[in-house]
């Protein structure tokens, strides 16, 4: 394995394992996203009937890669231009759960923020009883659930709405609860 690998992919009869190795926590970026398109984009072309997506490192991820934004403020500028990125968060979150074959999130020690958009992206998760999977928004001021980009909350379409703390969600609650 060279340095630059991030995600490497083993194959076991029809099913792809990718692997993410990107030290020290997964942390969800460009690099890392641009990785797993290619590995996804590579199983598909050989033919894999699922794809198991985990981590050869102690934690599954631990969210987005916050240096992007260091890097922006930086440069100057909010551009993503010079990111050298396949897809955007939204879009790379929308390609992975509009594939055709099955994706299996295969979950152990921390799972926050966009690594829980990761695996709540996929089809199935699998979580090992060390997992501590959770939102980063709790103690954040970035928009909950992804309330911005079209409504789409993953959160309370996976876990429910009595588990979410977005307003779609309390709205859905209030809904629920009247019997409508």
């Amino acid at each position: 394995m060279t340095q630059e690998t991030l995600v490497t992919r083993d194959v076991h009869d029809n099913v792809a394992v990718l692997t993410m190795v990107y030290r020290p926590y997964n942390l969800l970026g460009p690099k890392l996203m641009n990785a797993l398109v290619e590995q996804i984009e590579a199983s598909q072309k050989a033919g894999s009937r699922a794809i198991v997506i985990r981590s050869g490192l102690r934690h599954f991820s631990a969210g987005a890669d916050l240096d992007i934004f260091d890097k922006r403020v930086a440069a100057g500028s909010g551009d993503q231009a010079n990111e050298s990125r396949k897809l955007t968060g939204i879009v790379f979150l929308r390609f992975m759960e509009l594939l055709p074959i099955p994706l299996i999130a295969s979950v152990h020690g921390v799972c926050l923020g966009g690594g829980l958009e990761l695996a709540l992206s996929c089809d199935y998760i699998i979580a090992a009883a060390s997992a501590k999977i959770g939102p980063w928004r709790r103690r954040s001021a970035f928009i909950r659930c992804w309330e911005a980009f079209k409504g789409r909350c993953r959160e309370s379409a996976r876990h429910g709405p009595r588990r979410c703390r977005c307003s779609r969600a309390a709205t859905m609650r209030r809904h629920w609860r009247s019997g409508g």
